[in-house]
């Protein structure tokens, strides 16, 4: 009797004592790792499916030619005017620069500049050979420094040529002045849910203000996750102080949709509900605005990319030179450029799913690309894992319990194997992302504990006998 009792406990209790103890397990940075590593599986095994990019989208690469072409990085500002002036003539749709240009140019020069000019006030006067040194040092200095700051000027009246054009802004807790004036760019004002819960910070490092008055500013912040350093989402919204702004990707669809701020409706843990032409574009965001990214195969990018230098060349010599357009070169009318370093060795570079070390810039294009082609990463709601999952657990506990030890234990891997290949498939076909590591674990640990109980009881007869 003590042992029916015993075994009907386990299996009217066991299901939920495990399945409470895997859903507080699911907190712990090990069950994190442990779930991110069998969704970068699944990506990784649904990458030589992944489809193309949208063909809407062109990635300007500063790669290792670029680099070659142009010298080392950072370039001088009047380079990115060079580009846009010509780019202008080509009317693209958008041209997002996923590069941060919020300190002056000149600054550091004027600082070279201020150092000589020291240097040179305290060179003894009778020191001819010194005094010439030092004399040349400043006029190079001082060269420098107005060379730099009409960099600057150049850059922003490159921008102003072209009609829709955005630059970084990134979140910065050290700056606590927030200007008055945002240049082009506008607050989003229509949020229901806790603002709160948005990626936020007090202060922020904005375009430099010549640049902000002729561009838009989206946020670059993409934060990746504490367990494996991947960037998994992509804030939509930031806010900085009490204004709520758009990332660098949402600016990028309201320029190319042609949707002012005063249009978008956000509705925190929903969607992102733009307005546009071809009908309202509902974009699913969490409770903190963030967007989940569906990564596809990053070599597919390439088909849709040039290099920076290679495409100064091509504008060049079709706009300045007269010649056809090359032939290897994309058109980029109507396009939505982004900007941004490709090249290892540069900074702009972080994990992803797929490799384990990729350009940044792809997190955005990604992010691009999932929303133009309406490709969403859904996750399955909780509560219909765990009743399917409680479900099963009791069926399974419950038809096993007279089975031989064999079947008790093949059955169970039988189910396990079914709902890893129902994940992996629903991954492909759906982009509905399972949680994986939590069932199979609390499944296999049920399952293992039954047949333990059931081995201790026949033991425990054996005896009696």
């Amino acid at each position: 009797i003590w042992k029916k009792a015993e075994s009907h406990a386990y299996l009217a209790l066991a299901p939920i004592v495990v399945f409470l103890l895997t859903w507080i397990g699911e907190e712990t940075r090990l069950f994190e790792n442990f779930e991110n590593l069998t969704i970068n599986w699944r990506f990784q095994a649904r990458a030589a499916w992944d489809k193309m990019p949208d063909s809407r989208l062109m990635v300007v690469a500063i790669d290792e030619e670029s680099l070659k072409d142009l010298g080392r990085w950072p370039w001088p500002r009047a380079t990115h005017g060079d580009l846009c002036q010509l780019l202008a003539l080509s009317n693209p749709a958008v041209v997002s620069f996923d590069i941060l240009f919020t300190e002056r140019a000149d600054q550091a020069a004027e600082l070279k500049a201020k150092e000589a000019e020291q240097q040179l006030k305290k060179t003894d006067p009778k020191d001819r050979e010194k005094l010439l040194r030092a004399k040349q040092a400043a006029e190079q200095a001082q060269k420098a420094f107005l060379e730099a700051r009409e960099s600057d000027l150049y850059f922003a009246q490159g921008l102003a040529k072209v009609p829709s054009v955005i630059t970084g802004a990134v979140r910065d807790q050290a700056s606590k002045e927030i200007p008055k004036d945002f240049g082009l760019t506008r607050p989003i004002i229509q949020i229901q849910g806790d603002p709160s819960r948005i990626l936020n910070e007090s202060g922020a490092l904005f375009p430099i203000k010549p640049l902000c008055e002729r561009s838009y500013f989206g946020f670059v912040d993409c934060s990746p996750t504490s367990a494996d350093g991947i960037r998994r989402a992509v804030p939509m919204l930031i806010r900085i102080g009490k204004d709520v702004f758009p990332s660098l990707t949402l600016q990028t669809l309201c320029l190319f949709w042609k949707i002012s701020p005063q249009q978008i409706d956000v509705r925190l843990g929903s969607e992102i509900r733009l307005p546009t032409s071809q009908g309202m574009k509902d974009i699913p965001i969490n409770a903190a605005g963030e967007f989940l990214i569906n990564y596809r195969k990053t070599e597919n990018f390439n088909s849709i990319g040039v290099g920076y230098s290679n495409l100064m060349g091509a504008l060049a010599k079709h706009h300045v030179a007269g010649k056809p357009w090359s032939k290897k070169i994309p058109e980029i009318e109507n396009k939505i450029l982004m900007i941004g370093q490709t090249q290892e060795g540069l900074t702009d570079m972080g994990p992803s799913p797929l490799e384990g070390l990729t350009p940044l810039v792809y997190v955005h294009l990604n992010a691009l690309n999932n929303i133009l082609q309406e490709d969403y990463l859904h996750i399955v709601p909780i509560l219909w894992t765990a009743l399917a999952w409680l479900v099963i657990g009791w069926i399974s506990l419950y038809g096993l319990q007279q089975a031989p030890i064999g079947v008790s234990i093949r059955i169970p891997i039988l189910l396990i194997v079914g709902y890893v290949g129902v994940a992996f498939c629903l991954f492909f076909g759906k982009s509905l992302q399972l949680p994986l590591f939590g069932p199979v674990f609390g499944f296999s640990g049920l399952h293992l504990g039954a047949i333990i109980l059931r081995w201790t009881a026949e033991q425990k007869s054996k005896r009696y006998i």
